[in-house]
């Protein structure tokens, strides 16, 4: 199998997974079950088709940063996926 490295832009908000599991984007969620994760930190994420689910934080500050001063490189990849980039 190959490895591969993908680029897409989310919005991201901080929610717990207990919020994360009362606005049903934990599938199977039931809070009596889950005591121990309730507190866990994470982020809703919202990509750009609309789909919502939540990623717990370390996972998520993995894979994404805020885009609010990119490097070059990171410029040059969001500019091959027809983003739109600019200076200042």
């Amino acid at each position: 199998m190959k490895k591969c490295l993908g680029i897409k832009t989310v919005s991201a908000k901080p929610m717990n997974y207990h919020e994360a599991g009362k606005a049903g984007l934990i599938r199977g969620y039931e809070p009596d079950e889950h005591r121990k994760s309730e507190d866990r930190e994470g982020y809703k994420v919202i990509y750009e088709d609309g789909y919502e689910s939540w990623s717990p934080k370390e996972t998520f500050e993995k894979a994404y940063r805020k885009i609010d001063g990119l490097r070059f490189g990171d410029a040059i990849e969001a500019l091959k996926a027809g983003k739109r980039v600019s200076r200042k």
